[in-house]
């Protein structure tokens, strides 16, 4: 009976283990986050159905811890940026690629183009691109 309780404890041990360590890769993270913004989104869209989409991604941008209407109209400003330079109308997904770039950047001090990838197929595994 004992080594069934210990077979458990590792395999929860293990699970959090491994969702820590992909959390910590570029690709988790963006994953991770995106989930985050995804919920938020849904939350905020059937809340205020009329809401313009710019105005909906800021009000979810806000809902990150620490963030408030200033660095939700930066982050906001890059993704109306990339959204010009794709030749593309702006979606979610874009914002929510800007938001990663630019915690990915806060957190490790390192700039994100060398992982630019990894971020966005975390993204865009998450966050449907017609949103």
């Amino acid at each position: 009976m004992g080594w069934v309780i210990l077979a458990i404890v590792l395999l929860i041990v293990g699970y959090f283990a491994f969702k820590f360590i992909q959390s910590s890769q570029p690709l988790g993270f963006a994953k991770q986050l995106a989930r985050a913004q995804l919920t938020s989104f849904y939350a905020f869209k059937n809340k205020y159905p009329n809401v313009s989409p710019q105005d909906l991604y800021s009000m979810v941008l806000t809902t990150r811890p620490g963030y408030d209407a200033e660095h939700a109209s930066n982050i906001m400003s890059g993704a109306v940026e990339v959204s010009k330079e794709m030749g593309e109308e702006l979606h979610f997904w874009m914002v929510v690629l800007q938001l990663a770039a630019y915690e990915y950047l806060s957190r490790t001090g390192q700039s994100p183009m060398p992982v630019m990838n990894d971020l966005r197929l975390g993204v865009m595994k998450v966050i449907p691109q017609h949103l």
